[in-house]
């Protein structure tokens, strides 16, 4: 019961947290470098999410309280797998940060690159001593 009771009062800061968010998305989409439409869409399902085990976590105490075996199970199946895909939802998203970063740097030194092939193309001058004459 103190494991549905301490699920329920997490939810509970975790849905305040997104409602916030959802109120003003700019920081939290600055903090990930989405745009703020990105960062309400995320938010939302998050949110759903939320709601759904919070949910369940309530319907599974009172389905101890009032001593209802399938309504405590039933409520705690649907707060265990709103957990997973919480947890799934929130590893793919960190999944996708982490590639857009790695590919955001790849493209930056592909064109720090090509911008140095440039500098050193058939007209820049050949220092003394590295020319063909040798």
């Amino acid at each position: 019961m103190v494991l549905f009771g301490l699920m329920f009062l997490a939810e509970a800061g975790d849905l305040y947290g997104l409602v916030l968010t959802l109120a003003d998305p700019g920081p939290a989409a600055d903090r990930f470098g989405i745009t703020a439409g990105a960062e309400v869409l995320r938010s939302t399902v998050l949110l759903i999410l939320a709601l759904i085990v919070f949910f369940g976590a309530l319907l599974a105490l009172v389905g101890l309280s009032a001593r209802r075996p399938a309504l405590f199970h039933t409520s705690a199946l649907v707060c265990a797998i709103g957990y997973l895909v919480y947890g799934l939802v929130q590893v793919a998203d960190g999944a996708l940060h982490g590639s857009t970063a790695i590919l955001q740097r790849m493209r930056d030194l592909a064109v720090q690159g090509a911008n140095d092939g440039e500098r050193s193309g058939p007209n820049r001058p050949v220092p003394p001593g590295q020319g063909a004459e040798q």
